[in-house]
């Protein structure tokens, strides 16, 4: 069976991004489209980036980055460089309203590309990403920030499993006929063999249910697994 188009995907993604356009201010859908919690959301994504040892020189590749959540949260001092992509152009100009410095760049990526040179990015991030494609374009994503990151560089992303209780909710609303988008659950022993075939090493996996970055307003976990990669060649 052939996977479907990833711009059909794309296509139905955007369609909901209208949809909650037509009901909702400029500010309030930017913020929806990424699924809410805009703030909060954004300084764990951050944090998590922290934790595994992001500096203010490094460069980063936030891939489906929406309307800015992660960029909003980096420091005034943050001199590396840094590049959102995103499937809605209308998010992008959302992102750039909010982050508007030299240093950071937002692009409308249509496939499973990201546009910088081999061994040029210190981490490469997919928050919320990978729960919304099939395996094999996830696996085609992760080949392509192999690609692009430096060595001892990171890949960074969060997942849907069923070891964690909290995320059978969105196993059970795939049973609805009508769904916004795909969500797609993920098995750590997946990871462990991509990680593998890909030349990467999985160093740490953190749960879903359980602190993930030091407290936040009592919020501390994206509420999604967190599996971190590193390249070691």
């Amino acid at each position: 069976m052939k996977l479907p188009n990833i711009k059909e995907q794309n296509d139905k993604y955007k369609e909901h991004f209208k949809k909650i356009s037509k009901s909702n201010s400029y500010k309030e859908t930017a913020e929806l489209a990424v699924g809410g919690e805009f703030d909060r959301i954004g300084r764990i994504e951050y944090e998590l980036l922290k934790k595994f040892g992001l500096n203010s020189e490094h460069s980063v590749v936030d891939v489906g980055c929406g309307s800015g959540r992660l960029a909003k949260e980096f420091p005034k001092n943050f001199k590396g460089n840094y590049l959102g992509t995103d499937v809605v152009p209308d998010l992008l100009d959302y992102a750039r309203e909010i982050k508007s410095k030299e240093n950071f760049t937002f692009e409308v990526i249509e496939n499973l590309t990201i546009p910088k040179s081999e061994s040029s990015v210190d981490y490469v991030c997919f928050f919320s990403v990978f729960t919304h494609l099939f395996h094999e374009q996830t696996y085609k994503y992760l080949l392509e920030a192999k690609r692009v990151l430096k060595n001892n560089g990171y890949i960074i992303f969060s997942f849907l499993e069923f070891k964690t209780k909290s995320h059978w909710a969105v196993f059970e609303s795939n049973l609805i006929e009508e769904q916004i988008h795909l969500n797609m659950f993920m098995d750590r022993d997946a990871i462990h063999i991509w990680a593998d075939k890909i030349g990467l090493v999985l160093t740490t996996i953190l749960d879903g249910d359980r602190r993930q970055v030091d407290e936040y307003k009592n919020l501390d976990s994206l509420g999604q697994s967190v599996a971190v990669l590193q390249n070691l060649d």
